[in-house]
Protein backbone atom coordinates (compact mmCIF):
# COMPACT_ATOMS: atom_id res chain seq x y z
CA UNK A 1 0.00 0.00 0.00
CA UNK A 2 2.94 2.69 0.93
CA UNK A 3 4.70 1.71 -2.48
CA UNK A 4 1.34 2.39 -4.56
CA UNK A 5 1.21 5.70 -2.66
CA UNK A 6 4.77 6.54 -3.18
CA UNK A 7 4.41 5.77 -7.33
CA UNK A 8 0.97 7.67 -6.92
CA UNK A 9 2.51 10.20 -5.23
CA UNK A 10 5.35 11.01 -7.64
CA UNK A 11 3.59 10.46 -10.37
CA UNK A 12 1.24 13.04 -9.47
CA UNK A 13 4.43 15.53 -8.90
CA UNK A 14 5.16 14.93 -12.42
CA UNK A 15 2.22 15.46 -13.91
CA UNK A 16 1.88 18.53 -12.09
CA UNK A 17 5.59 19.39 -13.44
CA UNK A 18 4.65 18.47 -16.58
CA UNK A 19 1.32 20.52 -17.31
CA UNK A 20 3.34 23.88 -15.40
CA UNK A 21 5.90 23.05 -18.52
CA UNK A 22 3.55 22.73 -21.06
CA UNK A 23 1.47 25.90 -19.54
CA UNK A 24 4.61 28.24 -19.28
CA UNK A 25 5.80 27.55 -23.13
CA UNK A 26 2.22 28.25 -24.05
CA UNK A 27 1.71 31.18 -21.99
CA UNK A 28 5.45 32.56 -23.08
CA UNK A 29 4.45 31.95 -26.66
CA UNK A 30 3.56 35.62 -27.45
CA UNK A 31 6.11 37.13 -29.19
CA UNK A 32 6.65 38.90 -32.35
CA UNK A 33 8.39 36.83 -35.41
CA UNK A 34 11.03 39.38 -37.51
CA UNK A 35 10.81 38.31 -41.51
CA UNK A 36 13.69 40.06 -43.14
CA UNK A 37 12.29 40.73 -47.26
CA UNK A 38 14.44 42.27 -50.05
CA UNK A 39 14.29 45.58 -47.97
CA UNK A 40 12.13 45.79 -45.18
CA UNK A 41 11.58 43.37 -41.93
CA UNK A 42 7.99 42.34 -40.90
CA UNK A 43 6.89 41.45 -37.93
CA UNK A 44 3.59 39.04 -37.24
CA UNK A 45 2.15 38.14 -34.04
CA UNK A 46 3.14 34.43 -32.60
CA UNK A 47 0.23 33.44 -29.97
CA UNK A 48 -0.02 29.53 -31.11
CA UNK A 49 1.07 26.86 -33.87
CA UNK A 50 -1.31 28.54 -36.67
CA UNK A 51 0.15 32.04 -36.27
CA UNK A 52 3.43 30.46 -35.63
CA UNK A 53 3.00 28.60 -39.03
CA UNK A 54 1.94 31.48 -40.69
CA UNK A 55 4.82 33.17 -40.19
CA UNK A 56 7.49 30.98 -40.72
CA UNK A 57 6.19 29.20 -43.89
CA UNK A 58 5.78 33.54 -45.63
CA UNK A 59 8.11 33.06 -47.91
CA UNK A 60 6.94 29.63 -49.07
CA UNK A 61 3.32 29.13 -48.57
CA UNK A 62 2.31 31.31 -51.41
CA UNK A 63 4.84 32.39 -53.28
CA UNK A 64 2.55 33.33 -56.13
CA UNK A 65 0.79 35.75 -53.91
CA UNK A 66 4.02 37.36 -52.76
CA UNK A 67 5.06 37.64 -56.45
CA UNK A 68 1.58 39.66 -57.52
CA UNK A 69 1.76 41.92 -55.19
CA UNK A 70 5.71 42.50 -55.92
CA UNK A 71 4.55 43.16 -59.24
CA UNK A 72 2.23 45.81 -58.42
CA UNK A 73 2.47 49.83 -59.19
CA UNK A 74 2.88 52.45 -57.10
CA UNK A 75 -0.04 54.74 -55.99
CA UNK A 76 -2.66 52.27 -56.33
CA UNK A 77 -5.63 50.63 -54.28
CA UNK A 78 -5.30 46.95 -52.89
CA UNK A 79 -8.53 45.53 -51.41
CA UNK A 80 -7.67 42.27 -49.46
CA UNK A 81 -10.93 40.67 -49.10
CA UNK A 82 -10.07 37.80 -45.97
CA UNK A 83 -7.05 39.01 -44.62
CA UNK A 84 -6.62 36.92 -41.90
CA UNK A 85 -3.72 38.30 -39.27
CA UNK A 86 -2.74 40.54 -42.32
CA UNK A 87 0.21 38.83 -43.83
CA UNK A 88 -0.23 40.16 -47.37
CA UNK A 89 -2.11 43.58 -46.38
CA UNK A 90 1.25 43.83 -44.44
CA UNK A 91 3.69 42.96 -47.38
CA UNK A 92 1.92 45.25 -49.86
CA UNK A 93 1.89 48.28 -47.49
CA UNK A 94 5.77 47.91 -47.03
CA UNK A 95 6.70 46.93 -50.56
CA UNK A 96 4.83 49.82 -51.85
CA UNK A 97 5.26 52.95 -50.52
CA UNK A 98 2.65 54.93 -52.30
CA UNK A 99 -0.03 52.31 -51.90
CA UNK A 100 -3.32 52.38 -49.79
CA UNK A 101 -4.59 48.96 -48.11
CA UNK A 102 -7.81 47.81 -47.30
CA UNK A 103 -7.94 44.92 -44.80
CA UNK A 104 -11.47 43.53 -44.84
CA UNK A 105 -11.98 40.71 -42.26
CA UNK A 106 -14.81 39.37 -40.02
CA UNK A 107 -13.32 36.94 -37.74
CA UNK A 108 -13.01 38.22 -34.02
CA UNK A 109 -10.13 35.70 -33.52
CA UNK A 110 -7.99 37.49 -36.59
CA UNK A 111 -8.77 40.78 -36.14
CA UNK A 112 -7.01 40.85 -32.53
CA UNK A 113 -3.54 39.78 -34.42
CA UNK A 114 -4.36 41.99 -37.62
CA UNK A 115 -4.38 44.78 -35.41
CA UNK A 116 -1.56 44.31 -33.07
CA UNK A 117 0.23 43.30 -36.31
CA UNK A 118 -1.00 46.61 -38.46
CA UNK A 119 0.56 48.58 -35.11
CA UNK A 120 3.46 46.73 -35.13
CA UNK A 121 4.58 47.40 -38.61
CA UNK A 122 3.56 51.48 -38.07
CA UNK A 123 1.07 50.80 -40.98
CA UNK A 124 -2.27 52.24 -39.62
CA UNK A 125 -2.19 55.12 -41.83
CA UNK A 126 -1.80 52.94 -45.14
CA UNK A 127 -3.99 49.86 -43.94
CA UNK A 128 -7.61 50.71 -43.14
CA UNK A 129 -9.19 47.14 -41.10
CA UNK A 130 -12.90 46.27 -42.28
CA UNK A 131 -14.51 43.77 -39.72
CA UNK A 132 -17.80 43.51 -42.28
CA UNK A 133 -17.73 40.50 -44.77
CA UNK A 134 -18.11 41.71 -48.24
CA UNK A 135 -21.18 39.82 -50.19
CA UNK A 136 -22.99 40.30 -52.89
CA UNK A 137 -26.44 41.76 -50.55
CA UNK A 138 -26.30 44.23 -47.27
CA UNK A 139 -27.88 42.10 -44.97
CA UNK A 140 -27.51 39.82 -41.80
CA UNK A 141 -26.33 36.61 -41.71
CA UNK A 142 -23.94 34.08 -39.61
CA UNK A 143 -20.20 34.58 -40.01
CA UNK A 144 -19.45 30.83 -39.46
CA UNK A 145 -16.19 30.48 -37.90
CA UNK A 146 -14.08 26.87 -38.20
CA UNK A 147 -12.02 27.69 -35.07
CA UNK A 148 -11.58 29.65 -32.09
CA UNK A 149 -8.04 30.02 -32.40
CA UNK A 150 -6.57 32.90 -33.48
CA UNK A 151 -5.15 32.72 -37.37
CA UNK A 152 -7.79 30.17 -38.33
CA UNK A 153 -9.08 30.18 -41.43
CA UNK A 154 -12.26 28.05 -43.61
CA UNK A 155 -14.84 30.86 -41.89
CA UNK A 156 -17.12 32.27 -44.07
CA UNK A 157 -20.16 34.04 -44.61
CA UNK A 158 -23.66 32.53 -45.15
CA UNK A 159 -26.88 33.50 -44.49
CA UNK A 160 -28.24 30.25 -44.67
CA UNK A 161 -25.91 27.90 -43.00
CA UNK A 162 -24.49 27.69 -39.78
CA UNK A 163 -21.51 25.76 -37.58
CA UNK A 164 -21.39 25.02 -34.28
CA UNK A 165 -18.98 28.39 -33.87
CA UNK A 166 -20.95 31.54 -35.87
CA UNK A 167 -22.12 34.71 -34.93
CA UNK A 168 -24.41 37.25 -36.31
CA UNK A 169 -23.08 40.19 -38.34
CA UNK A 170 -24.03 42.27 -41.37
CA UNK A 171 -22.18 42.04 -44.67
CA UNK A 172 -21.63 44.90 -47.01
CA UNK A 173 -22.14 45.04 -51.17
CA UNK A 174 -19.78 47.55 -53.48
CA UNK A 175 -22.74 49.86 -54.00
CA UNK A 176 -22.70 50.39 -50.11
CA UNK A 177 -18.83 50.62 -49.69
CA UNK A 178 -18.92 53.18 -52.62
CA UNK A 179 -22.10 55.64 -52.25
CA UNK A 180 -22.23 55.77 -48.68
CA UNK A 181 -18.32 54.87 -47.14
CA UNK A 182 -17.26 56.27 -50.44
CA UNK A 183 -14.11 53.93 -50.26
CA UNK A 184 -11.13 54.20 -53.09
CA UNK A 185 -12.13 52.26 -55.46
CA UNK A 186 -9.97 49.10 -55.49
CA UNK A 187 -7.08 48.34 -59.02
CA UNK A 188 -6.23 45.06 -56.85
CA UNK A 189 -8.35 42.50 -55.20
CA UNK A 190 -7.15 39.39 -53.38
CA UNK A 191 -9.96 37.10 -52.07
CA UNK A 192 -9.59 34.38 -50.06
CA UNK A 193 -13.11 33.80 -48.14
CA UNK A 194 -13.42 30.15 -48.36
CA UNK A 195 -17.10 29.91 -50.01
CA UNK A 196 -18.77 32.79 -51.84
CA UNK A 197 -15.51 33.81 -53.92
CA UNK A 198 -18.49 33.97 -56.82
CA UNK A 199 -20.90 36.12 -54.97
CA UNK A 200 -18.17 38.43 -54.23
CA UNK A 201 -16.45 39.14 -57.76
CA UNK A 202 -19.71 39.39 -59.27
CA UNK A 203 -20.64 42.11 -57.03
CA UNK A 204 -17.02 44.19 -57.27
CA UNK A 205 -17.66 43.89 -61.43
CA UNK A 206 -20.98 44.55 -61.22
CA UNK A 207 -19.74 48.38 -59.64
CA UNK A 208 -16.02 49.16 -60.23
CA UNK A 209 -14.41 48.93 -63.37
CA UNK A 210 -11.15 49.88 -62.08
CA UNK A 211 -9.66 46.76 -61.33
CA UNK A 212 -6.75 45.93 -62.99
CA UNK A 213 -5.90 42.36 -61.54
CA UNK A 214 -8.01 39.81 -59.33
CA UNK A 215 -6.22 36.93 -57.53
CA UNK A 216 -8.72 34.73 -56.31
CA UNK A 217 -8.52 31.59 -54.07
CA UNK A 218 -11.01 29.00 -55.46
CA UNK A 219 -13.13 26.97 -53.37
CA UNK A 220 -15.62 25.85 -55.92
CA UNK A 221 -17.71 27.48 -58.79
CA UNK A 222 -14.31 27.42 -60.98
CA UNK A 223 -16.35 27.28 -64.14
CA UNK A 224 -18.67 30.11 -63.40
CA UNK A 225 -15.69 32.40 -62.02
CA UNK A 226 -13.93 31.43 -65.21
CA UNK A 227 -17.12 32.33 -67.87
CA UNK A 228 -17.87 35.68 -65.21
CA UNK A 229 -14.47 36.97 -65.50
CA UNK A 230 -13.94 36.27 -68.99
CA UNK A 231 -17.56 38.25 -70.11
CA UNK A 232 -16.10 40.97 -67.84
CA UNK A 233 -12.83 40.77 -70.29
CA UNK A 234 -10.43 39.20 -68.01
CA UNK A 235 -8.22 36.81 -68.64
CA UNK A 236 -6.17 34.20 -66.88
CA UNK A 237 -3.08 35.09 -66.51
CA UNK A 238 -1.31 32.66 -63.90
CA UNK A 239 -2.05 29.58 -61.63
CA UNK A 240 -0.87 28.87 -57.78
CA UNK A 241 2.07 26.73 -56.90
CA UNK A 242 0.83 24.43 -55.11
CA UNK A 243 -2.37 26.23 -54.56
CA UNK A 244 -5.84 27.04 -55.79
CA UNK A 245 -4.74 30.65 -56.18
CA UNK A 246 -5.49 32.23 -59.95
CA UNK A 247 -4.80 35.76 -61.41
CA UNK A 248 -6.88 37.12 -63.52
CA UNK A 249 -5.83 40.12 -65.43
CA UNK A 250 -7.96 42.68 -67.35
CA UNK A 251 -7.85 42.82 -71.27
CA UNK A 252 -5.73 46.17 -72.09
CA UNK A 253 -8.80 47.90 -74.74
Amino acid sequence: MIKSFLQYFFLSIFRIKFFNSVFSMIKDLNYYKKIKTEKYFLYFLVTNWITDFRAKTFFTKEPDTLLWIKKMKSNKVFWDIGANVGIYSIYAAKVHKNIKVYSFEPSVTNLNILVKNVNKNKLCEKITIITNPVSKKTAFGNFNLNSFEEGSANSSFDAKKSSKLYYTTNSLNSKILKKIYKIQYPDYVKIDVDGNEYEIVFDLLSVFNSIESILIEVNKNKREIAKLMAKKGYFLESRGINTDNLVWRKKLT
